[in-house]
């Protein structure tokens, strides 16, 4: 839980751009980086915005209308731990496994969390029956990248399978 918490921040980190100019391109109300960031406002109660689950998960759902891919990890998140909708473990694996899916290089930073999310789910049977290989093989995914997308899903990874490692 921890680690999917850090994962959640650093990501928020990587997209931190709600609302502002960056150059010469400005994030339009409607896009999904914008929605989500929102999302993620009023997940958190940030930003000035109060903490309310239900218009935070109402966001996400907005930015994956949007933009699929770059919304999933933050949509199976809310299934999982239940943020703003009832609990539903398998919705969460296949939005995790959409994410991860896209290896695309503009994807790639999201990807890299759907597949250490991924792992996590088969380690620990969510939405997915238990297999402790399938997860070492999501996450070995993320470590033996050439290019790691960044730091925080391969820490993530290293963590998982140092964890996975003392508990065989």
């Amino acid at each position: 839980m921890k680690q999917l918490a850090i994962l959640t921040f650093i990501i928020i980190s990587c997209f931190s751009t709600f609302g502002q100019d960056i150059g010469e391109i400005t994030i339009k109300k409607d896009s999904a980086i914008y929605q989500r960031n929102l999302g993620w406002s009023y997940e958190t109660g940030e930003n000035g915005h109060l903490k309310d689950s239900v218009k935070a998960f109402s966001y996400y759902q907005q930015a994956f209308k949007n933009d699929k891919v770059f919304a999933a990890y933050d949509l199976g998140r809310c299934y999982e731990y239940g943020i703003g909708i009832e609990k539903d473990h398998k919705k969460a694996f296949e939005l995790y496994n959409l994410c991860a899916a896209d290896t695309s290089s503009l994807y790639k930073l999201i990807s890299d969390y759907g597949k250490v999310a991924l792992g996590h789910c088969y380690y620990e049977g969510i939405g997915v029956e238990k297999d402790h290989n399938k997860a070492i093989e999501y996450w070995l995914m993320v470590t033996d990248a050439e290019t790691p997308s960044h730091y925080g899903p391969l820490n993530m990874a290293k963590d998982y399978l140092k964890d996975a490692e003392n508990h065989r």
